[in-house]
């Protein structure tokens, strides 16, 4: 690991630390609305959780992550292009909808 590389945890690849650092914060931003929607998935036990292989639900913690998610996409939606903000908008409308046919 002195090389700049980690290894994948899942596919077991080498990967280079450079490249999991974002460029800017808006890139940040991007990226942290990713994982929130990611762990949202996770906590409204649609997906498996990656670390502990196991499928689990917590409303409460994947509301948070939506409303995170929320919170930041409103704050980057100036910053980024057509396409990205109506990716971005298409996910928050994904999550609260499964959200609120999951509780």
């Amino acid at each position: 690991m002195t090389d700049g590389t980690i290894k994948d945890p899942e596919t077991g690849q080498e990967i280079n630390i450079e490249e999991l650092i974002p460029k800017d914060v808006y890139s940040l931003v991007k990226h942290l609305i990713a994982v929130l929607g990611h762990n949202a998935w996770v906590y409204m036990g649609l997906q498996m959780n990656p670390l502990t292989k196991s499928m689990t639900k917590d409303m409460n913690q994947a509301r948070l992550a939506i409303d995170c998610a929320s919170a930041l996409a409103e704050k980057v939606e100036s910053f980024v292009d057509q396409k990205e903000k109506q990716e971005i908008k298409i996910l928050i409308q994904n999550l609260q909808m499964n959200y609120v046919q999951h509780t």
